[in-house]
């Protein structure tokens, strides 16, 4: 059996926020859902691991993010970022539609992410 060498479309994408299972289906499939929001804690983690060590502007210069701030009362530096990742390759080096992504990062190096892959 020969398996689809490909270069992944981004890290953020195939490491952080939908995997891969073989024990789904006859072939393997995503365990998180497409054409839907979900909650990304895996993101989340990765995002926060991010802005601790390089600090949040690593958010745009690394990883392409647009950030606009979204100050709240209690959450002064709070901001919101969003990235869309067209062309995104499935496991199979097969092009499966579009990513998008939000974040949301206050207080401090608090992170929610949310993505949603468009199939």
């Amino acid at each position: 059996m020969i398996i689809p060498v490909c270069p992944p479309t981004d890290e953020i994408t195939t490491r952080y926020a939908y995997h891969f299972s073989h024990n789904i289906g006859p072939h393997g499939d995503y365990r998180e859902p497409a054409n839907t929001w979900i909650d990304s804690a895996s993101m989340a983690d990765f995002l926060r691991d991010l802005i601790e060590k390089k600090g949040r502007q690593a958010l745009v210069s690394e990883r392409g993010f647009q950030c606009s701030p979204r100050p709240v009362a209690d959450c002064p530096d709070c901001l919101a970022c969003s990235r869309i990742v067209r062309g995104v390759r499935n496991h199979h080096c097969q092009h499966e539609g579009d990513m998008f992504i939000e974040a949301y990062v206050g207080p401090h190096t608090n992170v929610r992410a949310m993505t949603y892959w468009r199939k």
